[in-house]
């Protein structure tokens, strides 16, 4: 895979990190999203809860 993808007149640069996120509540979500847009290629996000209905403060 090419590690520099152009868009338009923005250059982004894929890093290859593998990132665990522990904790998938407003925060955890947020930083995937964020890390996954600025071009980190391996996100994975952990929670607790058994599925999304669960999930959130409860």
């Amino acid at each position: 895979m090419d590690p520099i993808r152009r868009t338009g007149s923005l250059t982004v640069r894929r890093i290859d990190h593998n990132v665990a996120i522990i904790g998938g509540g407003q925060s955890g979500s947020t930083f995937a999203f964020a890390l996954r847009r600025a071009g980190i290629g391996k996100v994975t996000l952990i929670d607790a809860a058994g599925d999304a209905a669960s999930s959130g403060p409860g």
